[in-house]
């Protein structure tokens, strides 16, 4: 047990420290900012990326392998002077990075980890969706040593995306073993990441701390991580990503947008919407503001697009929501009853305190009161237009699947609307606060 624990807590630090390394050399111009989330987004989905590079030459991995490359992410602190003197520096100023927080705060976060992690691993993962789908491929790519064109047919839906999956495969490795109880710490770090994140962004504020205990206590992302029917999911990947992308678009910071909305959909199809929009729009984006024209933005997204849609199509995985007959569906299904009806769907979730708290009602006070000032940024209008169409591709998901409407609004809208809820409580933060005043270069 103590062995499993300090192997979860190495693959953490691995995906940390190959985060780090690619937002210093790739992304950040070798001027280190220390940043949890980032570092644990980009470690997650450049791992993720890189077993599914291999898999289109079927090079296999095995648990030593991946043991020395976990090591190697470690290499530039050795090369690296400026790196390590950076990185040092962040550690030794720990100190006054506690004595300039607010005191309220921390309290919040060691009692919100303490609790968090308690009822997080009292119990192995158990939900359907996350033992038979998402782990079970997991498991396959780490009994297989990686991703092949047989073993990506073997779970269905075959089309699902292959992130979190080759993400735990990847635990699996490390601990030898495909266990399902420590492979919750990536969820639980996730979730602690994102709340950190959260309140980073909105602790510059007065009332920072309201945002912070509206967000930190969603009944719903807790399910996600501390409860068994819930944890091991994809979802809280992809609002994790989804925060990451908005936050990054707020800053004027569209290449890491760009980056994360990618890697969303490298989760969840669900999340392809919003790249699309945003690929599309990106250009209009730069053209109409005093920014030079995102030039790396766009080709950052646009290669993401071309990679996830490359990997279907090498691994015939097909759609199983564009394979319709769409003159049989459209016969079959009035398309307005049926958008009216999960627009119905969408309205009662919002509606639902026991998964969201006070959430959505602070959502729609600020929509409502103060929902003109998106309509004069084109930042904030470019965030909601990303929102709405992930909002229509869930609505046209619900059209075309070929279960029963009802039921699967009913067993799947909660998961849908966790993706979007913490970019929207963000959007609506920035709303009410206005802009951030720096980082407004466009990349």
């Amino acid at each position: 047990m103590f062995i499993d624990l300090l192997l979860s807590i190495f693959v953490l630090l691995t995906f940390l420290q190959t985060g780090l390394v690619c937002d210093y050399y790739l992304f950040s111009k070798k001027r280190f900012k220390f940043d949890l989330a980032i570092f644990l987004a980009l470690g997650i989905g450049s791992i993720a990326i890189f077993q599914m590079a291999l898999g289109f030459f079927e090079v296999p991995l095995n648990s030593f392998l991946v043991i020395m490359l976990a090591f190697f992410a470690f290499l530039p602190y050795v090369f690296d002077k400026h790196l390590r003197r950076q990185v040092l520096g962040v550690v030794l100023d720990y100190k006054s990075i506690f004595q300039s927080s607010n005191p309220l705060v921390i309290l919040l976060f060691i009692v919100f980890a303490f609790v968090a992690g308690y009822f997080t691993f009292s119990h192995p993962v158990w939900g359907y969706d996350a033992v038979q789908r998402w782990l079970a491929k997991a498991y396959i790519f780490w009994v297989d040593g990686g991703i092949n064109k047989a073993n990506v047919h073997i779970v269905s839906p075959a089309d699902d995306p292959n992130l979190w999956s080759v993400t735990a495969s990847w635990f699996y490795f490390i601990l030898g073993k495909a266990d399902l109880f420590w492979v919750q710490t990536v969820p639980f770090a996730v979730f602690f990441c994102l709340t950190i994140k959260f309140w980073q962004i909105v602790k510059r504020e007065a009332l920072g701390l309201f945002w912070l205990v509206i967000f930190m206590f969603t009944p719903f992302l807790w399910q996600t991580s501390t409860l068994k029917a819930y944890s091991g999911n994809a979802d809280l990947l992809v609002g994790f990503y989804f925060l990451l992308a908005f936050s990054s678009l707020f800053y004027s910071k569209l290449s890491y947008t760009a980056i994360f909305l990618g890697l969303a959909a490298l989760t969840k199809n669900d999340a392809l919407p919003a790249l699309l929009a945003f690929c599309a729009l990106v250009p209009f984006f730069g053209l109409k503001s005093k920014q030079k024209f995102p030039v790396s933005a766009l080709f950052v997204g646009w290669a993401l697009v071309l990679f996830n849609l490359g990997f279907k199509y090498y691994f015939s995985l097909g759609s199983r929501y564009l394979d319709n007959d769409w003159s049989l569906v459209l016969k079959q299904k009035p398309i307005i009853e049926y958008t009216k009806y999960s627009l119905h769907g969408f309205r009662e979730e919002f509606r639902q305190v026991n998964h969201w708290g006070a959430g959505f009602l602070v959502i729609g006070y600020f929509i409502l009161s103060r929902g003109g000032k998106v309509f004069k940024d084109r930042t904030l209008l470019l965030g909601l237009v990303l929102i709405l169409a992930q909002v229509v591709g869930y609505t046209w998901t619900y059209y075309v699947t070929r279960e029963d409407q009802a039921t699967q609004i009913a067993t799947s809208i909660f998961r849908l609307v966790l993706q979007v809820y913490p970019p929207l409580l963000l959007l609506v933060f920035v709303i009410y606060s206005g802009l951030p005043k720096f980082g407004n270069k466009a990349k």
